[in-house]
């Protein structure tokens, strides 16, 4: 069973990280429908493939930087915000307090990123 605080990373890689990756694909591959990103879709069809894997490597170190700096804002902030999470026994936890720095839970060998997400 996963602690509180990799509970919440499981789920911030697979509803935020992994989810604005593959949308990024999903324009990529012309899936997306509205007009905005349909004009996205022809203009990243002039590219070619190594250009397109660049751009894909852009955006995820983009996506990872929006969350860093969101666990960053989470913990600088930790005396006026708190993330409470409850455990299996119903008690409250605050996510930022159980780890010693919550960006730093990303990008290590046993981080969220490499444990959790489908983008590695």
């Amino acid at each position: 069973m996963l602690e509180n605080k990799d509970l919440f990373g499981k789920e911030l890689m697979c509803s935020v990280r992994d989810i604005s990756i593959s949308r990024f694909e999903d324009i990529l591959d012309g899936k997306m429908k509205s007009k905005e990103l349909i004009e996205l879709t022809s203009e990243l069809d002039s590219f070619d493939e190594s250009e397109k894997e660049f751009i894909k490597k852009i955006v995820i170190k983009t996506v990872d930087n929006v969350i860093y700096n969101f666990l960053n804002m989470l913990e600088e902030n930790e005396n006026s915000i708190s993330l409470m999470l409850y455990d299996v026994n119903g008690n409250r936890e605050n996510i930022i307090s159980l780890s010693d720095g919550l960006s730093g839970e990303l990008f290590t060998s046993d981080g969220w990123i490499n444990k959790f997400s489908n983008y590695r």
